[in-house]
C-alpha cells in the first residue's frame, strides 16, 4: 500500500519501502498532455500516477532488496 506518493514511500507488512528501493514502472508514473484547440490550450491527464492508499503489484528484483512495481490493484 503506497503512504506517500511524493516521495514514493511503500509498505509491505511491517516494513516501508522507501523510493530508493522502488522502480516505478512508467505504467504508473502521472502523465499528462497539452492539446492545442484553434483557440486555447488544455492540458488533459492521461495517467494520475499513483496516489496515496493505491494497493500496487510489487515484484522482488534478483540478488537485492529492491523492488519493481508493476501496477496497481
Amino acid at each position: 500500500e503506497v503512504t506517500c506518493a511524493e516521495p514514493v514511500k511503500i509498505k509491505v507488512g511491517d516494513i516501508v519501502l522507501p523510493d530508493e528501493l522502488v522502480l516505478i514502472s512508467e505504467n504508473l508514473r502521472y502523465k499528462s498532455q497539452k492539446i492545442t484547440f484553434s483557440v486555447y490550450e488544455r492540458e488533459v491527464v492521461i495517467n494520475e500516477g499513483i496516489k496515496n492508499g493505491d494497493t500496487l503489484i510489487l515484484i522482488r528484483q534478483c540478488g537485492g532488496e529492491r523492488y519493481i512495481a508493476l501496477g496497481k490493484v
